[in-house]
């Protein structure tokens, strides 16, 4: 405080007023103990207000009036924070007086923000002035101002800064490489940018992508940086593609990434933190992130894919014997597994065909239950008891990746992937794709049920029940977020037969975990012959029953959800279906 109540800044002849700028101020919320917190607080408010810390001991002899210095603080920080700043209204009350929203840029700004940088000529900045041609400023907006691949490419009149900082950095970065490297050899010709030297579209979806490899990159240990790639890639994104935020202790548990590494990968802009209920949560810094993170996991595993396939194939040939015996021990393993599954009859119903969709009952019907029609189910078929389990996943993956035949067969290959915390062997298993439900199926003897299969036997012979035991929710008959607040201290997935069956004998056809069906998600009405039950198409899967985090309007039997094929979370998992044998 000494400093900015006795020093002057001048610029010529004009005294000025210095403005000292706290920049990404939620890290004070985030990283800093709550010791640190408030000793910074105090020392700010001492600031504004004009009152010297006690502890101010570089100018306890120094005398200084009770006027608070002449000095302006700015304060950035993240919109989701603002409440945050309520801490330090005690110590200073005028702290939300004055508050400014920067949103995305329009054009206008968006050209003025990457032009106006480059221009610059400051001997501290590492670049010289540079500039950008015509039809790079107008590639670099349509670019910017277009969703990002992996979704619909629709122009908006917008860019994110986030997404502009990241091309310009890149533009700079081109400036130095064609900047002399002594400055006073001359006067040298004004660097400009071009669009081809941008590398086009493909250059800056590139320079995208390439932000999350390079901080990934800067962990200093293989191990470290093998834990953030698995963070990031499975734990920090959605089955639907949106960012997730976990628990610290959570992501130590689940992916050995200590904290350290947590917080250079905040620093770095990849990470953001957040402290909830005395704890710190952590997620990807911004939307933008997901399609490249998923790309780059998509590259990964098609490469691990490869390359297991080639040592698979190499060592079958080298090794028949070895392979023979793999045939014999992957057949009695899927015979064991096939006979411990179990099963329950479901009846055709009454000529045939059922009512699918929406039930008149039902006053939280979604426009895609909608209309409700008839459904031809002429035979009858059989449908597991129950989800499932982790156990059984576990054998089946173990003979999948644990012998060359299942390893060498179509959708074999397949890992558990890590549990929830508080899972165990009898609870439904998740982190689950349609891709690897189906190949389940297939080995277990049965396959996926369709949409239609899965809406009529969650019913259970009652044709027009909105829940699977009758028309009114009821606490207790489903693992729910309802349930789940009355009964447990956090929501996770029960063990399988927890809950009370329906009348056809099935258990959790509501609750517990989300249901992968075979059907691919499009409108009522639902027709068996339109494509919807192709098992090559890569189109969005419907999910059916709601899960554990789900209140009850989620549970009801027609309520629908689609989710990408290649995707699987904490709330999703299946049963299968099988026809009986003749």
């Amino acid at each position: 405080m000494a400093l900015l109540k006795t020093a002057e800044f001048w610029r010529g002849d004009a005294l000025l007023t210095p403005l000292l700028i706290l920049d990404q101020f939620e890290e004070l919320f985030t990283i800093q103990s709550p010791e640190a917190r408030e000793a910074f607080i105090a020392q700010l408010a001492g600031l504004i207000r004009g009152v010297r810390p006690a502890a101010d001991g570089d100018a306890a002899d120094t005398a200084l009036s009770h006027a608070p210095p002449s000095v302006k603080v700015l304060i950035s920080l993240r919109e989701d924070y603002l409440g945050h700043l309520e801490e330090l209204s005690p110590a200073i009350p005028e702290i939300l007086d004055n508050r400014f929203r920067l949103g995305p840029l329009l054009e206008p700004e968006a050209r003025q923000a990457i032009v106006e940088p480059a221009r610059l000529d400051d001997p501290r900045l590492a670049s010289q002035p540079f500039e950008y041609a015509p039809q790079a400023l107008d590639g670099i907006w349509k670019f910017l101002s277009h969703r990002q691949p992996g979704q619909a490419v629709v122009s908006q009149p917008y860019v994110e800064p986030f997404q502009l900082q990241l091309v310009c950095q890149r533009a700079e970065e081109i400036a130095l490489e064609a900047q002399p490297r002594n400055p006073a050899a001359g006067d040298a010709p004004l660097v400009t940018i071009t669009w081809d030297a941008l590398g086009g579209d493909a250059g800056l979806r590139a320079t995208l992508a390439s932000f999350y490899e390079r901080q990934i990159a800067s962990l200093t240990t293989p191990r470290s940086r093998h834990a953030a790639r698995r963070l990031c890639e499975y734990g920090l994104i959605s089955a639907s593609g949106r960012r997730l935020s976990l628990e610290e202790g959570e992501i130590q548990r689940a992916y050995r990434l200590d904290r350290a590494a947590l917080v250079e990968l905040v620093e770095r802009r990849l990470l953001r933190a957040d402290t909830r209920v005395a704890s710190v949560y952590y997620e990807l810094s911004h939307d933008t992130l997901v399609p490249p993170i998923l790309a780059s996991r998509r590259r990964r595993e098609s490469r691990r894919r490869l390359v297991r396939g080639a040592l698979a194939a190499a060592l079958a040939v080298a090794l028949v014997s070895p392979v023979i015996y793999s045939a014999l021990s992957w057949h009695a393993q899927r015979r064991a597994l096939a006979a411990d599954v179990p099963w329950a009859a479901v009846p055709a119903p009454p000529g045939g065909q059922f009512q699918m969709g929406c039930v008149p009952a039902d006053r939280q019907c979604q426009r895609d239950e909608l209309p409700r029609h008839h459904v031809a189910l002429p035979r009858a078929f059989e449908l597991m008891t129950n989800e499932v389990t982790v156990d059984r996943f576990r054998r089946f993956a173990e003979a999948s990746s644990g012998t060359f035949i299942g390893r060498w067969l179509p959708g074999g290959n397949v890992r558990l992937e890590t549990q929830p915390r508080g899972s165990g062997p009898r609870h439904p298993v998740v982190y689950v794709s349609w891709q690897e439900a189906h190949a389940f199926c297939k080995f277990a003897g049965g396959r996926l049920p369709t949409e239609a299969e899965w809406e009529y036997a969650a019913r259970g012979g009652r044709a027009d029940s909105v829940y699977p035991w009758g028309d009114r929710y009821v606490v207790g008959y489903s693992n729910d977020s309802t349930w789940t607040d009355q009964n447990e201290d956090r929501e996770s997935t029960a063990a399988v037969k927890s809950f009370p069956p329906n009348p056809f004998g099935l258990y959790d056809m509501a609750g517990n975990v989300w249901e992968w069906t075979s059907t691919v998600y499009k409108p009522y009405p639902y027709r068996s012959d339109d494509g919807r039950e192709d098992p090559r198409s890569n189109e969005t899967r419907v999910v059916r029953g709601g899960g554990f985090a789900n209140d009850p309007r989620h549970l009801r039997v027609s309520n629908r959800r689609y989710v990408p094929p290649e995707a699987g979370d904490s709330t999703i998992g299946f049963r299968c279906a099988r026809d009986p044998s003749r």
